[in-house]
């Protein structure tokens, strides 16, 4: 139950970090100072790239993970996943 309840909890902290990048985004593009620091993000396109950012990861992802549950178990995929995005987001938190 233990092994069980470090899996889930993997899993939510995944999922939280998945929601707050979306929610930085979606933050920083509504406030007009960020606008004025970098240069070229008035263009449309370079402000779609930014906020397709956090998907291109998961299609990049997308491609070599099939072949990877398949060798090495969904259990190991799932749980090597969980623990990068944390570690992530616990570097961004962090590094303030």
């Amino acid at each position: 139950m233990r092994e069980l309840y470090f899996l889930l909890l993997t899993c939510y902290l995944g999922a939280m970090s998945n929601e707050y990048a979306s929610s930085l985004i979606s933050s920083l593009i509504a406030n007009p100072h960020w606008f004025e620091n970098i240069d070229g993000l008035p263009n449309a396109i370079f402000l779609g790239v930014v906020v397709a950012a956090h998907s291109i990861g998961s299609i990049v992802a997308f491609f070599p993970a099939p072949w990877l549950s398949d060798k090495c178990g969904r259990r190991v995929e799932i749980m090597f996943g969980n623990i990068a995005m944390t570690a992530g987001f616990l570097g961004h938190i962090f590094s303030r």
